[in-house]
């Protein structure tokens, strides 16, 4: 929903109603991701796209969403070779937008089915929700492909009366359905073979070396959480309490709280991803020490030098030399 929100804010339109409206946290806007039941949801983004006076807000949200919102799970992904190996790290992802285990894919007779298995709910996420999952996720085939992707056939959940021109402009196909039991798109098979203009074997190397040394995230354990949410953080600079606080839905003393009662503190655990971080990328000689240092969120080298020897009793050089 936040993206839903800070779309209708760009716009000039006041938001603050629909925090009210719904019961939302007050930092709704800054959050990444804000838990609501499904009806409640639903009912949001419906009223989002009334008061936008968009009946396709949700479609036009995913076309201009920016890139990094999936997480870390999107930055593996946009590195592999082509989008067949895309597809496959990205799916098995709960993410901040979507939850990506709830996409299948299977492929006959020259024809890739993506398709978006839904709840028990007739109309799964209604009409905003649906259609920014597939829009979405055909954005993401276009953009990392640089090519235009047309869909051979789509089909919706949800019932939608009156014009689809708009649909079937962003999809490129005039085959499109509605009140079906999920939602999917077809296209055609030799599409997953595309090669991608962001491949990067190297960094993929890197950051699937950050997913291993610091786990998915997806344990109960706040920690755990905290140091998913740094993965993120640190792409921006050096972290701070009070953004993984709002990530993590909860005030900047509440985290804190938390984390003392199961004997951590917001430092300690920076300095545990840190230097797990620091280890892994001095491992790879084709990065340099200035490179790992602006990696791991230092404005100056000479403090990510010291910070490392506080952690190992070794420079970042002497580290380096002993591992290879």
């Amino acid at each position: 929903m936040p993206i839903f929100l800070r779309a209708l804010a760009t716009s000039g339109r006041d938001v603050s109603a629909f925090a009210d409206r719904f019961s939302l946290p007050s930092d709704a806007l800054r959050s990444d991701e804000i838990v609501v039941p499904l009806p409640k949801l639903i009912e949001a983004l419906e009223a989002i796209a009334l008061e936008a006076r968009d009946p396709y807000f949700g479609l036009h949200v995913a076309a201009r969403a920016p890139r990094g919102m999936w997480g870390l799970a999107e930055y593996v992904s946009m590195t592999s070779p082509t989008l067949r190996d895309a597809v496959t790290k990205l799916l098995g992802h709960s993410t901040k937008v979507i939850d990506l285990r709830r996409f299948e894919i299977t492929e006959a007779r020259g024809v890739v089915v993506f398709e978006h298995r839904l709840t028990e709910r007739t109309g799964g996420l209604g009409a905003q929700g649906n259609e920014f999952a597939l829009a979405i996720a055909a954005r993401l085939a276009r953009d990392y492909t640089g090519q235009r992707v047309a869909a051979k056939r789509v089909w919706f959940a949800h019932r939608r009366d009156g014009p689809t021109e708009e649909l079937e402009r962003f999809f490129e196909t005039r085959d499109i359905a509605f009140g079906r039991n999920t939602n999917g798109v077809a296209v055609r098979a030799a599409v997953l073979d595309l090669p991608l203009v962001t491949a990067d074997p190297n960094l993929q190397r890197l950051l699937e070396g950050q997913a291993q040394a610091l786990g998915s995230g997806s344990s109960s354990n706040l920690v755990d959480l905290v140091r998913d949410k740094l993965l993120v953080a640190l792409q921006d600079g050096a972290p701070n309490v009070g953004r993984v606080a709002r990530m993590l839905h909860m005030s900047r003393r509440s985290l804190q709280r938390r984390l003392n009662e199961q004997g951590a503190s917001f430092r300690v655990v920076v300095d545990n991803v840190r230097c797990s971080l620091a280890k892994a990328y001095l491992s790879d000689a084709r990065l340099s020490l200035a490179e790992v240092g602006f990696l791991l969120g230092y404005s100056r080298q000479s403090t990510f030098v010291r910070t490392f020897r506080r952690w190992t009793g070794a420079t970042p050089s002497e580290f380096r030399l002993r591992s290879t």
